[in-house]
């Protein structure tokens, strides 16, 4: 419904576009003359006026009606035509005039006959004189939008699968079974998080759990949502709970039938988006469950902190927080691309997780951009686009558009192309796209594998499309081929514009590149991403491209990255690689040496990314006849280094690390781990944040003393199986740590007894399952944040109140465990020094019972009243300090 609404007010507008082109100048002058055209222009546009006031009625009545609806139906075709007509007229005006001011001899040509006119009023004179037979009136418009009809949201769960939430389940069930949470037999669970976090999506999957449905005799969902309409909730659950229609429409009689149906039964009810924060009205709502129903559990899903502190019964609402990363990348592309594989759309892949990065690992928005980044419904393009003379722009990007349609090259005036699908049978070819010449910024010519001939190549002319800045070549992932040479001659020939920024080249099956692909002649080439290319053995010379600053390799077979990368001109000065900022390397299986070349490259380089590259074991030169002493890996603006998965990396230049490496992340690089102490690394001055994980040795101790670089303050721990103890002297020389995170350490017991460094601000635990204690002297005061995770030990001695570590560590402000978050009440409001005497008058307090202070350890001393005028308190009679320095009356 919603689409043929939005059908008809798009129809509208595209009836006021028609009437503004023959508004326009040039249409106006190009008529001068021609009165018989004219006349019957001017009666087309009477027609079109005349079925454009009762649209508004028919859209209404097209759903009651199938009249309605077809007479609606030849009203599209025929405007569409008639919009053919005038848009041949504007194309034919503007040359006109275009002509007329290079003052070259021109002459008007009639772009369609006077008969076609005729006959295109008599056909828009039927369908308005229908109008009066189908009862069509003039309706004005609201204004306000169509409403569209509002749906309830279904008990069973939307996703196929829920990414990261089997742990909050778990804890759900847990909060059911804690001591005190039900209150006359009836428990209240608040899930609370922001919007788009997932607490729809979470109360669906606990609904549908095998565990609640096993444990539960009656089930119910109520989707409250603003509105907290009482006889509404009860009428639903009656509807849900004995599958028919209330006996009643009577508030009271509802509660009686509610009653009697839950009577002995166990029931299982989910409130979903409850925003009224009356305790009044909730009141009123639970009472009807204090029937003699043998169980009652309920889940009510809220935004509101105080919703969820008026109706819970357990001792702490819920707090549900954002997905893991890799969560939220799982959900992406179930939404993104469906049952297809990624690595069909290796260009999407990159930018699918700088968007999950970037939305905040909300479940909500990852799943509505992820359904939006891969454009499903475009396979076809209709097939009489060649007629739209004037279009400039075509954004017609779609990973499942198979062919372009016929006569693509009539598009002259085409500035923007998306995608050029290159056809296998028949249809538009690679001659038409030549035949666009002023195509400009981004073009993606795919399924190369199409191209047959040397010559078909040749047709494009990519060389003349002066105006592209960015060009991507792809051939289809599963393509294979025995004539190598042919699909080189190919790419030969799609030589791209001299002042092309931005290059990339996927699933290319040659062996080689071609010779302009790395030419210095491309200056304004900054950009160049190489994906997928199996065959290629020898990287492409690249090395001498004056202003290239990003460079991506994925997916080659080569063993050896060697001195042809660097380029072949041996007589060139300048440092190769000269504006380099960032390279990557990925999934390169048998790659295995990396040649450094022996002068100067890589000045400007920021960011080296290594990853998936399990053979790669050495780097050192090899091609170098005349030197005498080893070079080095001169790297002076790399700020972040990351490897991972590369276990036969074994070491580190000679000379060390990049003394302005500011982060390092090494990760299953289990022999270059091995050999840490070998690093060298002491000279960077600059390291701020150091991730490290192995799990191939047995570690009893870790880290070594004064290993790491005193300047670290970001220090992270990750998937260290064998570790069992971490040693506090390792640490003790870390005056400026700020940050130490503990992921996925099986084995890890307890924390280092000799405390952590006091500059501590944050400490995240996560995954860590035999860990059980914290340090004996408990955690430094200057700690501001902690998290705890996937510790179900340490999470026992933290438990709220009741925990043995809980009043040990009060002093944190900011606590996560479990998902849960607590917050210190005097975190922010630091009191120092307390004088009762300047505020207490005599005779002012004697209705007071109780005064206490609790966590006073900020409070550096307290003076109270004297004897004389505590005795002028009354009946006050409790005085209560705890955790304070100095204390004095």
């Amino acid at each position: 419904m919603a689409g043929a609404l939005v059908g008809g007010a798009f129809l509208s507008a595209f009836l006021q576009v028609a009437f503004d082109r023959l508004a326009s100048p040039e249409v106006v002058n190009y008529l001068k003359g021609n009165k018989p055209v004219d006349r019957l222009l001017r009666k087309l546009k009477m027609e079109l006026i005349s079925a454009r006031v009762v649209l508004n009625d028919a859209e209404e009545k097209q759903y009651t009606n199938p009249d309605v609806k077809e007479w609606l139906d030849e009203l599209k075709h025929a405007a569409y035509d008639a919009d053919d007509i005038l848009d041949r007229i504007a194309y034919e005006a503007l040359r006109c005039k275009l002509e007329a001011e290079s003052q070259t001899g021109t002459s008007k040509v009639c772009p369609f006959s006077t008969s076609e006119l005729e006959e295109m009023l008599d056909r828009l004179k039927d369908i308005t004189e229908n109008m009066n037979v189908l009862g069509l009136k003039e309706v004005a418009s609201s204004g306000g939008g169509v409403a569209l009809p509002s749906s309830r949201l279904t008990t069973s769960c939307q996703e196929k699968r829920v990414y990261g939430r089997d742990i909050d389940k778990q804890a759900i069930f847990e909060l059911w079974q804690s001591p005190g949470a039900s209150s006359d037999g009836i428990c209240v669970v608040p899930i609370v998080g922001m919007g788009g976090i997932g607490k729809t999506t979470f109360a669906q999957f606990l609904y549908n759990d095998a565990i609640v449905n096993e444990s539960f005799h009656l089930k119910a969902w109520v989707c409250v949502s603003e509105n907290f309409d009482i006889f509404k909730i009860f009428k639903t659950i009656i509807e849900e709970v004995t599958l028919s229609q209330p006996k009643t429409q009577n508030l009271n009689s509802l509660q009686t039938e509610i009653r009697e149906a839950l009577t002995g039964k166990k029931f299982f009810l989910v409130l979903d988006d409850v925003w009224n924060e009356n305790y009044n009205a909730w009141a009123e709502l639970v009472k009807v469950f204090e029937c003699g129903a043998q169980e009652v559990k309920i889940i009510v899903t809220t935004r509101s902190e105080r919703v969820a502190s008026n109706v819970r019964t357990v001792p702490t609402h819920y707090c549900l927080t954002e997905l893991s990363n890799d969560d939220c990348w799982d959900l992406f592309t179930q939404h993104a691309f469906v049952n297809r594989n990624p690595n069909e759309f290796l260009d999407l892949v990159k930018t699918g997780k700088e968007i999950v990065k970037k939305c905040g690992c909300l479940p909500l928005a990852v799943k509505t951009i992820g359904v939006l980044i891969l454009p499903r419904c475009i396979t076809k393009l209709p097939t009489h686009m060649c007629k739209l003379i004037n279009l400039r722009h075509l954004d017609n990007t779609s990973p499942k558009l198979e062919e372009m349609p016929p006569q693509m090259g009539k598009l002259k005036n085409l500035r923007k192309l998306s995608v050029f699908v290159v056809n296998k049978n028949g249809g538009s070819n690679t001659r038409e796209l030549g035949e666009l010449q002023q195509l400009s910024g981004k073009l993606s010519i795919s399924n190369l594998e199409n191209v047959h001939s040397t010559e078909d190549a040749t047709e494009v002319m990519l060389k003349d499309k002066q105006d592209l800045s960015e060009l991507e070549l792809k051939w289809k992932d599963d393509h294979d081929t025995d004539d190598s040479e042919k699909e080189r001659n190919v790419l030969e020939q799609l030589c791209p514009p001299k002042n092309l920024k931005s290059l990339t080249i996927v699933n290319y099956v040659g062996t080689k590149f071609p010779n302009w692909l790395g030419d210095p002649s491309f200056r304004n080439m900054v950009s160049i991403v190489l994906l997928g290319c199996k065959n290629c053995f020898i990287c492409p010379s690249l090395g001498q491209l004056p202003y290239l600053k990003k460079l991506e390799i994925q997916g080659f077979m080569g063993e050896k990255v060697g001195p042809e990368f660097y380029g072949n001109d041996s007589s060139a000065i300048e440092p190769r690689f000269r504006c380099l900022e960032y390279l990557s390397f990925e999934n390169m299986q048998e790659w295995q040496e990396w040649v450094i070349f022996e002068g100067e490259v890589f000045p400007c380089l920021r960011e080296l990314h290594i990853y998936d590259c399990p053979k790669l074991s050495r780097s050192e030169v090899t091609y170098a006849p005349n030197l005498t002493s080893p070079p080095r890996l001169h790297l002076p603006a790399l700020v972040s280094l990351s490897l991972e998965r590369c276990p036969k990396l074994e070491s580190f230049p000679e000379e060390g690390l990049p003394s302005n490496l500011e982060r390092l992340d090494i990760l299953n690089c289990d022999k270059l781990f091995s050999r840490r102490r070998e690093w060298r690394w002491h000279s960077l001055r600059k390291l701020r944040e150091f991730k490290v994980g192995s799990d191939s040795e047995e570690l009893g101790n870790f880290p070594e003393e004064a290993w790491l670089p005193s300047t670290l303050t970001h220090f992270d721990i990750h998937s260290f199986r064998n570790l069992k103890l971490l040693n506090g002297k390792g640490f003790q020389h870390l005056t400026s740590l700020k940050s130490l995170g503990l992921t996925f350490c099986d084995e890890l017991q307890c924390l280092p007894e000799e405390g952590l460094p006091t500059s501590l601000q944050s400490l995240s635990i996560h995954y860590c399952p035999k860990l059980q204690c914290l340090p004996e002297e408990g955690l430094p005061t200057s700690l501001s944040q902690l998290t705890i995770r996937g510790c179900p030990l340490l999470e026992k001695r933290w438990e709220e109140e009741k925990g043995e570590d809980w009043e040990k560590n009060a002093l944190i402000p900011w606590r996560w465990i479990n998902n849960r978050e607590i917050r210190n009440p005097s975190h922010g409001r630091l009191l120092p020094q307390l004088k009762l005497t300047d505020s207490v008058q005599r005779g002012t307090c004697s209705d007071y019972l109780s005064l206490r202070f609790w966590n006073c350890w900020w409070m550096g001393r307290c003076e109270v009243l004297s004897r004389g005028q505590v005795a002028d308190f009354g009946s006050f009679f409790s005085f209560n300090l705890r955790g304070l320095k100095s204390f004095s009356t």
